[in-house]
């Protein structure tokens, strides 16, 4: 007599993977249309060196490919993190902004944005790939000579 037990506890844990994959798949699809629906929303426009922080925040999000709601969360993902310090970076260095006026956009305090900040011209520092490639296409978007 053959005994399928082994078969079923298979095919259960195959299914379960498969359910796994298929949630994954959607919650980065749905990430997309909200990217896409902001992107119809609010077409992009060539942005000058004064830039607002609600412009500069834009501009983050398309070089990095993040969502506004994520780059202001807590969530402490790289990308999310990266991008972040990408925003506090341009905001105080280029902009000029205060450190406190940064912050409270962001709902942080004026040390994170120090530290995120100091960060990023680490990274910059050091050549990352990535964090310059953000760089650079934040700066030429927003139409901002590098110093």
């Amino acid at each position: 007599m053959k005994d399928y037990y082994q078969e079923y506890i298979r095919a259960k844990t195959q299914l379960a993977r498969l359910k796994v994959a298929h949630k994954n798949k959607i919650s980065t699809l749905e990430k997309e249309i909200e990217k896409l629906r902001n992107q119809i929303a609010r077409p992009y426009k060539p942005l000058m060196a004064n830039a607002t922080l609600e412009e500069l925040l834009e501009v983050v999000c398309r070089a990095t490919g993040v969502l506004p709601s994520e780059l202001c969360s807590r969530f402490r993902n790289l990308e999310y993190v990266r991008a972040r310090h990408l925003f506090f970076y341009i905001a105080s260095r280029h902009l000029g902004l205060h450190l406190t006026k940064i912050g409270l956009f962001m709902n942080r305090d004026h040390s994170t944005v120090i530290h995120g900040k100091n960060a990023y011209q680490d990274y910059l520092d050091m050549g990352f790939q990535p964090e310059c490639d953000f760089y650079n296409q934040s700066i030429e978007m927003l139409g901002i000579c590098k110093s």
